[in-house]
């Protein structure tokens, strides 16, 4: 029998397991759902780094030939049964992240499993607000922001792997590009009146990272986000101001008939601030456009 075909049937076996158990915790048999799809997985997976990893996958069944299954099937089945345990509550933080990694060690262009993991992230960063705000109004909100340094990693994490995810697709674009643009600009809001070192630091790394989405994310992801992008287009913090205007000068220079009218408001804005910045996108997206004509 040819080896192509023993690997096809070894992973369909593993994506039948994996129907099957979505056809169990649809009926409410979570346990039985879980031991279908995690059946043969070593716990000591998620503790592997790469080569550990590239070399589990790569084991052999026959003659040291064929091996058990594809990357793509593994990280599903992990996946899935992450999600899972994740809203039953049946793992510690640290192990559904362990997880998460694993899936993302597998399959580093999956756009479902950076959306995921950064949805994940943001609930800890919820639970986390949740569990040292006392007052649980805005103003609390952000000093928790302000002087945690966990709070600060989660968004930036969470921020991370919602924009990774809209990199490589635009499945989740309603659910992950609000999110991302209103844990950025909450972050980089809050000013800090006694010179807080590493809160700065992480204010920058996250301008660092909207920067580079703002030149890898389509424009027409960004078009989607234009009312809530526009009502900030006045920001305390500088560099967040300037990456607010470089998203819209990318997305007018390229959808100009369409963003135009979004944007022109701005240029007849009673506020002179608002004024100065719509010039400086309009101009920006015509030197965009006589250098694409040039070209």
């Amino acid at each position: 029998v040819d080896d192509s075909f023993i690997f096809f049937v070894q992973d369909s076996i593993g994506n039948v397991k994996l129907q099957l158990a979505k056809l169990k915790h649809a009926v409410g048999e979570t346990t039985t759902a879980l031991n279908l799809i995690e059946n043969n997985i070593p716990a000591s997976i998620f503790q592997m780094n790469d080569a550990e990893l590239d070399s589990y996958v790569s084991k052999m069944t026959r003659d040291g030939n064929i091996a058990l299954e594809s990357k793509e099937t593994l990280s599903r089945r992990i996946l899935q049964s992450t999600e899972w345990l994740v809203s039953g509550g049946l793992r510690s933080g640290s192990e559904i992240k362990s997880r998460y990694h694993t899936v993302l060690k597998l399959a580093p262009k999956w756009e479902r499993a950076h959306f995921h993991f950064g949805k994940y992230i943001e609930s800890l960063l919820e639970t986390r607000f949740s569990a040292l705000s006392e007052l649980g109004n805005n103003a609390s909100r952000l000093m928790v922001l302000q002087n945690d340094k966990s709070c600060q990693e989660y968004s930036l994490e969470s921020v991370s792997h919602f924009g990774r995810s809209l990199q490589l697709g635009q499945k989740h674009l309603f659910q992950a590009l609000p999110r991302l643009l209103a844990m950025w600009l909450e972050f980089t809001s809050i000013e800090s009146a006694d010179k807080n070192a590493s809160l700065e630091e992480n204010q920058a790394q996250m301008n660092s990272l909207i920067k580079s989405f703002a030149e890898k994310i389509p424009e027409h992801l960004f078009y989607t986000a234009l009312p809530q992008l526009l009502s900030c287009v006045i920001h305390q913090n500088d560099e967040t101001a300037k990456n607010v205007a470089l998203i819209l000068t990318s997305v007018l220079a390229k959808y100009p008939g369409q963003a135009m009218w979004s944007c022109g408001w701005l240029r007849y804005s009673k506020s002179k601030e608002k004024n100065e910045v719509a010039e400086k996108i309009f101009v920006g997206a015509q030197r965009i456009l006589q250098k694409q004509g040039n070209d």
